[in-house]
């Protein structure tokens, strides 16, 4: 997730018990979740075995945050706990990704080029028998990675603990080192992923990357209804609140929860209208 410095108030902020190093008084860092940076942890992990799930590991590296989505605040720690990891991450992973094989993934390969599509639903390498733990496994490391990521750019976390240097404040930059390495880690985080997107993209042949007559549209349609739905749980979540970088917090988490909400509402479409595809 990213850090937002709260604005110079004497009324303490309500997300987070660090304190804020650019305020006079003890007012907090509000946290702005940029969840799905740290599904960049999943290719190296995928890369070590590709009998893991890679929507499982995926899915597991958003899994602590999963509890912002349901407290609609970026506000949670239990997720973030070694108990949270096997007591909700685990299952929270499992549901979701049930959810994606069986409701998101066959709603979504229609709209693709033929290749694309046809990987997307591919089986995964292994036994049937195995999909369920091996999704277990991918699961928990993904969650883990979060876990270990989140370490090093939190103020209580144990990575910041063990090197004190992170906690100093950064002259350049106002602010301490663990939030300067939020940033960074952030936006390096979305940056892997497209790299990865731009390598797997470019394993296939050009001509297998053709859209087939009507897929353009159904596939514009599909992502308008997405991003409506998601601009409009974003809007709701943040409107229930007045003061600037809160907006800006609860907006970021509705645009997951929407975004998610999104997915799911368009797969159900797609599924009782099968002449559709």
């Amino acid at each position: 997730m990213l850090a937002v410095p709260c604005p110079l108030s004497p009324v303490p902020c309500p997300l987070s018990p660090v304190p804020c190093p650019l305020s006079p008084v003890p007012c907090p860092l509000q946290f702005v979740p940029i969840t799905p940076a740290h599904a960049a942890a999943a290719w190296p992990l995928h890369a070590v075995s590709r009998r893991l799930p890679l929507a499982a590991l995926v899915i597991g590296t958003f899994s602590p945050d999963l509890e912002y989505l349901v407290n609609l605040r970026p506000v949670g720690k239990f997720g973030h706990s070694p108990v949270g990891l096997v007591v909700f991450c685990i299952p929270a992973t499992l549901l979701l990704y049930w959810g994606w094989r069986a409701l998101v993934r066959p709603a979504l390969a229609p709209l693709l080029p033929g290749a694309l599509g046809a990987a997307l639903v591919a089986p995964e390498p292994g036994r049937r028998t195995d999909v369920v733990p091996l999704a277990i496994v991918a699961a928990l490391l993904g969650a883990a990675s979060h876990v270990f990521w989140d370490g090093f750019t939190h103020g209580t976390g144990w990575g910041v603990a063990l090197i004190p240097f992170l906690s100093r404040s950064s002259p350049r930059f106002q602010m301490q080192w663990f939030t300067v390495a939020q940033y960074a880690s952030s936006v390096a985080g979305v940056l892997v992923i497209l790299l990865w997107i731009a390598l797997t993209l470019r394993r296939f042949p050009a001509r297998s990357l053709t859209f087939a007559p009507g897929q353009p549209a159904r596939l514009a349609f599909a992502a308008l209804f997405v991003t409506v739905v998601t601009f409009a749980v974003a809007a709701a979540n943040a409107s229930v609140v007045t003061e600037f970088f809160a907006r800006l917090a609860r907006a970021a988490v509705g645009a997951e929860l929407g975004f998610a909400l999104g997915l799911a509402l368009y797969a159900l479409y797609a599924r009782s209208r099968p002449t559709s595809t």
